[in-house]
């Protein structure tokens, strides 16, 4: 099939070509099975719940479309009213060489509940093959929901990540995402803020390098009273790569007192890449305040130089700074065992790098 994904909610002109992505001939392939870690006291079932099949997705209705061509069904987590699980669910999806796989999943939080979800694709770097997931959550009133989706994958991947949330009254969701690796990446993540005084915090870093691609899609429905959305991203591009970011924030009539904020920040190293960003806010409401931006360039000179003198090569400064951004979001990880493994997987790739230069 053709997938037209990661749309913006208004259009621009389209000799940019920044108003959608558009993927030819892609398959359907079946659910890859995960490496799954549930909370206990609680369990997976594939019974579809109440409102998951109608909240609506980053990536849009062609993914609808892809999950429902590729026969998968959801895997659905329920926290009770109340319930605060001390332990995450995570779920690994490895890339296989090969893999033309699509997964669902899902998470519907009670009344005053709490929940860390944590999604990841990992594998082999010399990996070739295609992996999507689906993810949607319904946050009941007060509840809070802590995202972290990780992507490291192999360097001839494409992954797709879908993610749909939404917000009850006063519910908290707080999204961490990093992207580290894979040949294509197609991020869409959209949160409706129906519920007064409900609330969006994402943190999102970045690094892309060789020719390879990154493609992001926030968008924040906000359309009840007093609701927040705040959208903060820290990026590298190195090479000749490609980075794409559409944030959207969309005040919808009646959602008075409400507040958004995006903001990008992005180091470019390297002469031949390429960066879009369109930072966009839709309003239809008289009582809301939004700000957004984006900074772009290369590191300043007094940096350089000062670090220059400490004995550092421009690479290596470029190098630092670069770990710095994404470290500066790991350590915004909620979950102490994700956390870890990310940074002993880090570091075992530094020592390796290393090595191979020592050679």
């Amino acid at each position: 099939m053709e997938l037209k994904i990661n749309r913006l909610p208004a259009y621009t002109f389209g000799w940019l070509q920044m108003n959608e992505a558009v993927l030819e001939d892609v398959s359907a392939g079946r659910a890859i099975e995960a490496q799954v870690e549930v909370p206990e006291g609680l369990s997976l079932t594939t019974e579809e719940r109440s409102g998951l099949e109608d909240v609506k997705t980053g990536s849009g209705e062609d993914m609808d479309k892809l999950v429902k061509e590729a026969g998968v069904s959801r895997q659905v987590l329920e926290v009770p009213a109340g319930a605060d699980p001390q332990q995450a669910l995570r779920i690994l999806i490895p890339c296989e060489e090969g893999a033309n796989a699509v997964n669902s999943y899902g998470a519907v939080l009670g009344e005053g509940s709490h929940a860390t979800v944590v999604l990841a694709w990992d594998g082999d770097r010399q990996s070739k093959g295609f992996s999507a997931a689906q993810m949607k959550f319904v946050v009941g009133k007060n509840a809070r929901l802590d995202l972290v989706q990780i992507v490291r994958g192999g360097e001839d991947y494409q992954i797709i990540s879908d993610v749909g949330i939404d917000c009850g009254e006063g519910a908290d969701v707080h999204v961490v995402h990093l992207f580290l690796s894979g040949k294509e990446i197609y991020q869409g993540l959209r949160t409706n803020l129906k519920g007064e005084g409900s609330h969006l915090l994402a943190d999102v870093a970045y690094t892309v390098h060789l020719d390879h691609k990154l493609d992001m899609n926030y968008f924040a429905d906000q359309t009840g009273k007093n609701t927040k959305s705040e959208m903060y991203l820290n990026g590298v591009l190195r090479d000749t790569a490609k980075k794409m970011f559409r944030g959207s924030i969309d005040f919808k009539k009646g959602c008075g007192g409400s507040t958004g904020d995006e903001k990008e920040d992005v180091l470019l190293i390297d002469d031949g890449v390429e960066n879009k960003t369109i930072p966009l806010i839709l309003c239809d409401e008289e009582d809301v305040e939004g700000n957004h931006g984006a900074t772009i360039g290369r590191l300043d000179e007094e940096i350089l130089f000062y670090m220059a003198s400490r004995g550092l090569s421009e690479e290596q400064i470029y190098s630092v700074m670069a770990d710095a951004r994404i470290e500066a979001v790991v350590r915004k990880i909620p979950d102490d065992i994700a956390r870890k493994r990310l940074h002993d997987e880090m570091e075992d790739e530094l020592r390796t790098c290393r090595r191979e230069e020592r050679r």
